[in-house]
Order: structure tokens, then sequence, then C-alpha cells
């Protein structure tokens, strides 16, 4: 009697060619290669990630160039008397003679010296109805500013020596009422000297 004759069972390994000539020999399809999920979630978290350093890039700048200062200010150095055909005030008054008189468009920025005793003024035009705020501080040096301002008579108006106490800086604030030309005059207190730096911004 003739037996049937079967054939051995399947023993090759199961590894991925194997299996992929098991489906060709059952007529399916070979599986397709994917991405684990693991890697799909690490691709969007990447890309989110980056999107958000690249939204806060965006920001910062936009911030910076919104907040920078509107008004340029003027970097005057080496004072000198002003030419006859500059505005200046008259000497007459308070204000002292032996001080240089250099005039100064606004807003202004001025960076200099001042040596022991010596006073340095600074003329500009004022509009009325406008409130000033003139300051002058020591520039990494020992100076201790003093500041005094002249009206367009040579008239001293106001003075000041600290702005507030335990510091060095002065600082005038004053609403004027005349158009013309006025000066600033600054020195140093008790006879300092050093570096200085005086701020006339344009006013409120």
């Amino acid at each position: 009697m003739l037996k049937r004759w079967r054939l051995p069972q399947d023993n090759f390994p199961d590894d991925t060619e194997t299996r992929a000539f098991q489906h060709y020999k059952d007529g399916k399809q070979p599986p397709h290669f994917h991405f684990p999920d693991w890697r799909l979630s690490n691709w969007k978290l990447v890309l989110a990630s980056t999107l958000f350093v690249a939204i806060v890039i965006v920001t910062a700048i936009l911030v910076f160039l919104w907040s920078e200062p509107r008004e340029r200010f003027v970097v005057v150095t080496s004072a000198s008397t002003a030419p006859a055909d500059l505005p200046s005030i008259p000497v007459g008054g308070d204000f002292p003679t032996d001080a240089a008189q250099q005039f100064i468009r606004i807003p202004a920025r001025i960076e200099d010296t001042l040596q022991s005793g010596q006073r340095r003024g600074y003329t500009f035009v004022v509009k009325p109805g406008f409130t000033w705020q003139i300051t002058a501080v020591a520039n990494d040096s020992l100076l201790d500013p003093v500041l005094s301002l002249y009206g367009p008579d040579g008239i001293i108006m106001d003075f000041n020596d600290n702005a507030t106490e335990n510091e060095t800086t002065a600082q005038i604030t004053l609403t004027v009422q005349q158009e013309g030309v006025y000066a600033v005059l600054l020195e140093g207190a008790n006879g300092s000297s050093g570096d200085y730096i005086l701020y006339v911004p344009i006013p409120d």
C-alpha cells in the first residue's frame, strides 16, 4: 500500500527574508517597512522644538528693535568757546567769564574730561512750555559733577550738586516759559576732576 508523502515542516529561521518568501508562497504581499512609533514621535518633538526656538528668536529681535531708544544723541568732545555766529548767552550776568560756551544741538550726549578747578558751559536753544531734564554723571571717575542752569539774560535759574542722597549724579529738571538760548555750566565739587557724561535729551 502506497503511503502519502508529506513535506517536512518548515524549519527555516524566522527572519525577514524567510517571512517574505513564505508570504510570496502563500500569495500574500510582503510586509512594508515602517519607522517605529518612538522615532516618529521624536521627529515631531524635534520639529516642534525648532519652531519654538525660531519664534522666540524672532520675538526677541522685534522687542529689541521696538524698545530701542528713539532719541539719537550727538556726542560732543573737546569743548571750546562758541564762535560769535553761534547762539550764546551774555557773559555779563551770573555766567562766569572764564567758562567756555559750546553750542550743542538737542538731543546731545557729551563725553569729556574736566580738570580740577575747570568749568565748562554748553548752550542750546529752548522752546517754552517744555520740561527739560539735564543730567551729569561721572564716567568711571572720581568727579563729583555740579550743574547750574542760566537763562537767556545770563542769570542763574537752577543749581544742583546731588540728584539724590548718597550719590554724585547732578540733575536739573525745569519747565521754562521763555524762548531763547540757555546755558548749562558743569564743574566739579570741591575741586574734583575726571571723565563725565552730560545728557541733554529731548524735553517732554
